[in-house]
């Protein structure tokens, strides 16, 4: 089987035309085609402009999967496109009145964005190459721009399932939180021991499986390069390929986790991660009231903060044990190291999960005996004093 479908970055513009002129029953010619992506992506990016018959220009991104095999008639077509759950968050976020999809070929695995214009910047400049000053102005503009998508979604479970049953009856949504316990927590205590009390992985689970107020649409992978940043100091969030339903801390806390689905992974001081976490709970609260209340959220956060360091040693943890690698800016094992570190200290100071935060910081203290030479995982750049 090969890896990516045989789909040329011509076959994309003439899906993404025929898609526009289906949306708005006017043709258009589509010209300027830059091809954004390398041969190695699993997706193909173009950006380009669209021509309608007055001869008013759109600045537009075309995104076609090249992932193979491509079947929505597949019952697991939800679980195994990345493309399909964009199409399905980003057709949600357009009824919200976020114009951003413009038309989409479920058929052919295309969709067709607005251009945000080729001139923004993303968060990784201000984090990798800024002051201080400019990351955290930075970090506040993402902040701000998670709690819009959050609090424009909010309770949208039913919402998001009715879309992709409308147009793709065969598919299967998976079930919130189903089989985590056995997919993340045991794979890990397999490989490190230790118990786990099974009542506080349960309220973890159920967190997952029923989020109550906190249940949004929840981008899952807010990395700094799927955030671009505009000259008036908004964010606008790219990229919803890992985006669902669910608990929209596991947004909120993305940062202190250290970025941990990103190749940009880098540590930012406690006392900024307070004030972004707090422009976060401000602007989400009028739809998350609990967002504004300290002990709830710092309750929640531990939680939550906990479920990302589960997830994140499932992935990482096996090859770790193995042989430390790069990934990115970053070493895996000073990765593991942050994510265990940041996940007793949001329980420590929630006074929540005692019997798992002791297990884990029994795993840290192993870990560390074991890698001497690991160094802790970076401050950013931009946060680090001046030589």
């Amino acid at each position: 089987m090969t890896r990516y479908r045989a789909f040329t970055a011509e076959d994309a513009t003439q899906a993404a035309a025929a898609a526009l002129f289906q949306r708005s029953g006017e043709p258009v010619t589509i010209g300027n085609v830059q091809n954004l992506g390398g041969e190695e992506r699993r997706n193909l990016i173009v950006r380009a402009t669209a021509t309608a018959p007055d001869g008013s220009l759109t600045g537009i991104i075309i995104k076609a999967t090249r992932a193979a095999p491509y079947d929505p008639a597949a019952e697991n077509i939800y679980e195994k496109s990345g493309l399909i759950r964009e199409w399905a968050a980003t057709t949600l976020l357009a009824a919200q009145g976020h114009a951003a999809l413009l038309a989409a070929d479920l058929t052919n695995g295309v969709l067709v964005f607005a251009d945000y214009g080729e001139h923004l910047t993303s968060l990784v400049q201000p984090l990798l190459h800024g002051t201080a000053a400019e990351a955290e102005h930075a970090l506040t503009a993402y902040a701000r721009g998670l709690a819009r998508l959050h609090a424009e979604t909010i309770k949208c479970r039913d919402r998001h399932a009715q879309i992709i049953r409308d147009a793709l009856p065969a598919a299967i949504l998976p079930k919130p939180g189903h089989a985590w316990i056995d997919r993340e927590p045991r794979p890990v205590l397999a490989l490190l021991g230790g118990t786990l009390p099974e009542d506080e992985l349960d309220l973890m689970a159920r967190r997952l499986q029923s989020p109550g107020p906190w249940q949004t649409l929840v981008h899952r992978d807010p990395c700094p390069d799927n955030v671009l940043l505009t000259d008036k100091g908004t964010a606008h969030l790219i990229d919803f390929e890992f985006t669902g339903p669910g608990h929209a801390l596991l947004d909120a806390v993305y940062p202190s986790m250290g970025f941990p689905t990103c190749w940009c992974a880098g540590r930012i001081p406690d006392p900024v991660i307070d004030r972004i976490e707090r422009a976060w709970r401000a602007a989400v609260a009028p739809a998350i009231p609990q967002a504004a209340d300290d002990q709830t959220f710092q309750h929640e956060s531990a939680i939550i903060s906990m479920i990302w360091m589960f997830g994140a040693l499932a992935w990482l943890l096996e090859d770790a044990l193995k042989q430390d690698h790069d990934w990115g800016i970053a070493k895996n094992r000073s990765r593991i190291l942050h994510y265990l570190s940041e996940a007793i200290r949001r329980s420590a100071d929630a006074d929540i999960l005692a019997g798992t935060r002791q297990t884990v910081s029994a795993w840290r203290d192993d870990l560390q005996n074991r890698w001497p030479s690991t160094e802790p995982l970076a401050v950013y750049p931009a946060f680090r004093p001046a030589a």
